[in-house]
């Protein structure tokens, strides 16, 4: 063999916004559990090579000095598995730039080093052995190896109420706490109860519990191939003369009526106009219904309490407001609108 080149030498190199209204956080909270802060999702290009793949996994691994603050702890949590595809670069050989996909054996194949095993191999130790390969063959003088994963294999599917949805790698025990936190957390309006679909068809529903020890039961191994789902919370509002105008995440455990949520905006204010109150109710096609409510004979028991659905709005006018016909539901739906939702749990 002759050395291709002895010219190839290495060279490394939050503001918060204020709210004047503040949103109701139902008594549902979980302890001791740190949500962990991923960077954003990070791209490479290899020199000379083909673009990074548009539906690239977020972790992609680095070891240029620049590097994001975590990316290269989280490849080195990650250990390359058969089918995964590898963007693999050369510092200064941009001919050797290529994407190469583990086979079954957990093999790639390299131009000039023919097959190298890299399954089980973080990213760091496949680029040591990359690197190996090329120095004791004469190949390359020093190299540099950079490899990012392309595409995950050993993936899990994120959708629905969280930050960043789409596939995430397995990484360390593989539970969901972890994959939930890599997409960012849940939204503030994320329900409780997640749903697992597995390869084999099989469904699984965790609870995300109320205390310590339920939220921890609640944190499954995930395999490769599973989707996990977080469904979207119903939410009520109650708005107008309350002393905390409130969107509230409902409990899916919890009968939400009106005099619950008044009482959880901490009650009518004495400007209130209670027996004009009303309930914007979303129907069937996309329109709005109003609901009388008595809410001044509620308040003292003589009248039945009233349950709510999800999306409701509860508005109390004050008392010296005049009722305007056709105003009320563009009233409510407007104040509805700028509430600030806090969720029952974030990740």
């Amino acid at each position: 063999m002759f050395s291709v080149c002895n010219r190839f030498l290495p060279s490394r190199q939050s503001a918060l916004r204020r709210f004047s209204v503040v949103a109701i956080i139902p008594g549902l909270t979980f302890a001791g559990i740190a949500q962990t802060q991923y960077p954003p999702p990070v791209t490479t290009q290899p020199t000379g090579g083909a673009s990074q793949s548009q539906s690239a996994a977020p972790y992609v691994s680095t070891t240029q000095p620049n590097s994001p603050a975590g990316v290269t702890g989280v490849s080195s949590r990650y250990r390359i598995s058969p089918g995964d595809e590898l963007d693999i670069s050369v510092y200064g050989a941009p001919e050797l730039a290529q994407r190469a996909r583990v086979s079954g054996q957990g093999e790639i194949y390299l131009p000039l080093v023919n097959k190298l095993h890299v399954s089980g191999l973080n990213i760091e130790g496949a680029q040591s052995a990359i690197e190996t390969a090329l120095r004791e063959g004469n190949f390359v003088n020093a190299p540099h190896v950079n490899i990012a994963v392309a595409a995950y294999a050993n993936a899990v599917v994120v959708m629905g109420e969280v930050a960043r949805p789409g596939s995430y790698p397995l990484l360390g025990a593989g539970k969901l706490f972890d994959v939930l936190s890599a997409a960012g957390g849940t939204t503030p309006t994320a329900g409780r109860v997640i749903t697992i679909s597995h390869e084999d068809g099989t469904r699984q529903n965790v609870t995300l519990g109320k205390d310590p020890a339920e939220t921890m039961d609640a944190n499954v191994p995930l395999s490769q191939g599973d989707t996990v789902e977080v469904p979207k919370a119903g939410v009520v509002y109650v708005v107008g003369e309350v002393f905390q105008p409130a969107g509230i995440v409902m409990d899916q455990n919890i009968q939400y009526t009106v005099l619950k949520v008044v009482a959880m905006a901490h009650g009518p204010t004495r400007g209130a106009k209670l027996s004009k109150a009303r309930i914007v109710r979303q129907v069937k096609g996309g329109g709005t219904q109003e609901i009388p409510i008595p809410l001044d004979k509620i308040v003292l028991s003589k009248a039945p309490d009233v349950p709510l659905m999800a999306e409701d709005i509860v508005f109390i006018p004050n008392n010296t407001a005049r009722e305007m016909a056709g105003k009320i539901t563009q009233t409510a739906v407007g104040l509805a609108s700028g509430v600030l939702i806090v969720g029952a749990q974030r990740f």
